[in-house]
């Protein structure tokens, strides 16, 4: 699921997400469910062990450090969750949906 607003898109994702944006570009990760993340690449702020839930910890702002970044959540944890970025990703990340990657 992709959504669009005026200055933000916002792809709901299970499991891992894989992405390049620009580097320095914000990239928020709101939880959909309990989803411990085991470890994640090229964002600012690690979110290695971070636990997000809605009610307890509902999400966390971060900043893509070097353009590419990746985010793992437990393999015991499939709770969705959502990725907001800038809508200039909207076309790349269809694209790469469109071309029978799954993970995004």
């Amino acid at each position: 699921i992709i959504m669009v607003g005026e200055e933000d898109l916002v792809v709901a994702v299970a499991g891992d997400f894989r992405f390049e944006v620009e580097p320095g570009a914000r990239v928020s990760i709101h939880p959909l469910g309990q989803v411990t993340f085991a470890r994640s690449k090229g964002l600012q702020y690690p979110l290695d062990g971070i636990e997000l839930a809605p009610g307890i910890r509902t999400g966390t702002s971060n900043k893509a450090v070097a353009g590419s970044f990746e985010i793992i959540p437990r393999t015991d944890e499939q709770a969705p969750y959502l990725v907001i970025m800038d809508k200039e990703y909207l076309e790349n990340l269809v694209q790469k949906l469109a071309g029978g990657d799954q993970t995004p």
